[in-house]
């Protein structure tokens, strides 16, 4: 660590200075003041200025009345003032921070044009007011639409009883001043309103030994569908139909107990809303050593789908209302056939019973049962193949043909009296689970006699840290029904 001054007084013995008007730092932060004293690892700063990177005279910096550096990386701050230069924006009484990781503030900004929106800036400004807890401001001026202003909360906590939790709250609210074709419509076809936000919020919680409890939330609260991709491109590009739950999981042994809340906050949204489920899930367990695995999986929902006027979501009804409770009972014992080839016959049961039917409005119980077979064989081809470019260390092939069977009787029964909210979805980016266990549209489900066949192709290369690393999956499949 590097002090200009013009005259200083250092004590050889006690390893003690002081000096006046002053400059020091080491990379990235920069402090400038009236005074300071103290030693290498605790310096005491008096009328002190803090910048990240180079100081000038257009530089976000931090002014305070006193500053305490402890071991180069833990500064703490009294009356203090967020600035632009010589211009302040933002007053704390107190403030610290850990400069080994945080930068006291961060700042984001985009300027441009296009027709809809006119000539706009867009700033986003972070300060870290201590070292769990960030927050800012979204503001933002746009000639055709008006100014765009909302808070910002960063938060990551750590305590030794509670756990951890970490999470971000970033808004955005506006009075649009557009006209009707720039406001434009939805996706529902309706005119959008001036009154326009948006509330986006995560959040991550990890609890007791070894995190066996977590806590997730999600929420996307938008006045319209548009919002953010008019006013935060960025955001929308990732998440154009949001998810709006609460989730909380418990993890035993061998067993996992959770809750879920999924919420219908946008009313421009079709939800199937779940209010909420809880769920018990054993995982396949061997049974006393037998070589026989049971799986059990129980859950209770109650569920609620509300139509949406301009959306078309196939429902005679305004509302779906469904009280349901399922539980799947399943075993399966596999069978090495070769060191190469397993076969694994399977059989399960799923009860379910509805609390409201459709018609009537009284209960219905539904029991099917399944049985099928497993094969899977593998077999590895491994190249000392090297590639710098795509971090290529080695190259190994997994290569696995597959055969599943199933048969489910009967599975349509109840179709015209069950509210059909969990069902089949319109469109699949993976393959639809084969069997009864992993079904999620339960209350959409079909008679099923079945054979997939497949090959599973699956490259990998050693991973600079451990294990492998996955480069390639390509798995072809055809289905007989």
């Amino acid at each position: 660590m590097r002090v200009v001054t013009d005259d200083a007084n250092y004590d050889y013995f006690n390893r003690t200075f002081y000096t006046h008007d002053f400059r020091l730092g080491k990379y990235p932060i920069y402090i400038m003041g009236k005074e300071v004293k103290g030693t290498e690892d605790n310096v005491e700063v008096t009328d002190g200025r803090i910048y990240y990177n180079e100081p000038d005279d257009y530089s976000l910096n931090v002014a305070a009345d006193k500053m305490t550096l402890n071991d180069k990386e833990e500064l703490a701050m009294e009356e203090v003032f967020f600035q632009i230069g010589d211009v302040p924006f933002f007053y704390l009484p107190y403030a610290e921070y850990d400069l080994s990781q945080d930068m006291p503030f961060q700042y984001t900004g985009n300027i441009g044009y296009n027709g809809s929106l006119g000539f706009y800036i867009q700033n986003e400004i972070e300060i870290q007011a201590l070292k769990e807890l960030r927050f800012g401001a979204n503001i933002d001026g746009y000639t055709e639409r008006g100014i765009l202003g909302g808070p910002i909360l960063e938060y990551n906590w750590e305590d030794d009883d509670i756990g951890r939790m970490y999470g971000r709250i970033n808004t955005g609210f506006i009075y649009d001043e557009g006209d009707a074709s720039q406001l434009g419509v939805d996706v529902l076809g309706n005119p959008i309103q001036r009154n326009r936000n948006f509330i986006e919020w995560r959040h991550k919680q990890f609890a007791f030994e070894n995190d066996a409890f977590d806590f997730t939330s999600s929420v996307s609260w938008w006045s319209d569908s548009e919002v953010e991709r008019d006013f935060r491109p960025g955001l929308f590009d990732d998440n154009q139909q949001p998810d709006n739950f609460f989730n909380a999981t418990y993890r035993g042994e061998n067993w996992f107990l959770g809750a879920i809340a999924r919420i219908q906050p946008n009313d421009w949204q079709v939800v199937a809303q779940r209010l909420p489920e809880i769920r018990f899930d054993m995982v396949p367990t061997e049974v006393f050593e037998t070589g026989v695995y049971q799986r059990l999986d129980v859950s209770y929902a109650n569920l609620t789908e509300k139509y949406v006027a301009g959306a078309t979501p196939g429902l005679p009804f305004n509302q779906l209302n469904s009280n349901r409770l399922n539980a799947y009972y399943g075993i399966n014992m596999p069978l090495d056939v070769t060191d190469w080839m397993t076969v694994t016959p399977v059989a399960g049961v799923m009860t379910t019973y509805y609390g409201t039917t459709l018609g009537t409005g009284g209960s219905y119980t539904r029991v099917l049962g399944e049985i099928g077979i497993d094969l899977s064989a593998t077999a590895v081809g491994r190249w000392q193949y090297e590639n710098e470019f795509w971090e290529i260390d080695g190259l190994r092939h997994v290569l696995q043909p597959v055969v599943q069977y199933r048969y489910i009787p009967g599975a349509q029964a109840g179709s015209t009296v069950i509210p059909d909210i969990d069902r089949r979805a319109s469109f699949e980016t993976y393959l639809e689970p084969i069997g009864l266990a992993n079904k999620r549209n339960i209350d959409d489900l079909y008679e099923e006699n079945v054979i997939r066949v497949g090959v599973e192709n699956l490259f990998q290369t050693r991973d600079p840290q451990y294990g492998s690393r996955e480069l390639v999956e390509l798995d072809f499949y055809q289905e007989f029904r």
